[in-house]
């Protein structure tokens, strides 16, 4: 398992886990959750499409993130391993609201609340986890709170992931600070202060297996508009890195610097 902040998650043996979660390489995180915390608001990148975008949302910046949990499994039913990872949030954490999306909850949810591109996207999308990867932008864009992954643990309740603790100085891996301005007010931060919360995959891209947010931010707002406008222009289902490409990591991170 792989730890981040308040959670961490089991590594899987798959073409889109196999790359590196490296955990001491999240202390680029730092950069992260000071662009996003309510303290300094993000401007979405305008993309104009033909098609209808009524699907746009205002945001108050002034809200909290809501305490609500968001998971996508192919069926309701889990298994025994992600049945013992989602408890670990509901006994940590009594006051989480739950939602767990199977494939045709997903489905249902799309339709209801995107039109158009989002749509057409969405159902093109050849493999599985690259509709299961846009819904979690989806659903926190419309409703926000956390999504985890189901195979993610909670190891601490969500009320104290803030203020982030401080490390034990390794000497090895405190070069990762070095590149961070004004890291010190990240030790500072509450819930209250951030609008979203994203960590790190590794050194050079931000992870979309955890993160929160308040609804509608523009972040997301962004994150789903790339992801549209990208496969407008062609699905490379030749690419190896399709899924990384198109909608994972390498995605949310081009979003996040865009």
């Amino acid at each position: 398992m792989v730890r981040f902040g308040g959670y961490r998650k089991k590594q899987k043996q798959s073409i889109a886990s196999r790359r590196p979660r490296n955990l001491i390489s999240c202390l680029l995180a730092l950069l992260v959750f000071l662009l996003l915390t309510k303290r300094k608001s993000i401007s979405a990148t305008s993309i104009i499409y033909t098609s209808n975008q009524s699907w746009v949302r205002s945001y108050d910046i002034n809200q909290s993130i809501p305490l609500s949990l968001w998971q996508t499994a192919k069926t309701a039913k889990l298994g025994p391993q992600q049945v013992r990872t989602r408890d670990t949030w509901l006994n940590k954490n009594p006051d989480l609201t739950y939602t767990l999306h199977d494939d045709q909850d997903a489905d249902v949810f799309v339709n209801r609340h995107y039109q158009g591109p989002v749509q057409d996207v969405y159902r093109a999308f050849p493999i599985p986890i690259m509709r299961a990867d846009l819904w979690r932008y989806l659903v926190i864009y419309v409703h926000g709170g956390i999504y985890g992954d189901v195979d993610v643990e909670c190891i601490t309740p969500i009320k104290d992931w803030f203020p982030p603790r401080r490390r034990i100085p390794d000497d090895k891996y405190d070069h990762y600070m070095d590149d961070v301005p004004n890291a010190e007010p990240y030790f500072n931060l509450s819930w209250d202060d951030c609008a979203a919360v994203v960590g790190m995959e590794h050194a050079d891209h931000i992870s979309n297996w955890t993160f929160a947010a308040i609804p509608g931010h523009p972040f997301f707002r962004t994150l789903i508009e790339l992801i549209i406008e990208r496969a407008q222009k062609g699905i490379q289902t030749w690419n190896d890195d399709v899924v990384h490409r198109h909608t994972g990591p390498q995605m949310m991170t081009e979003a996040l610097v865009t």
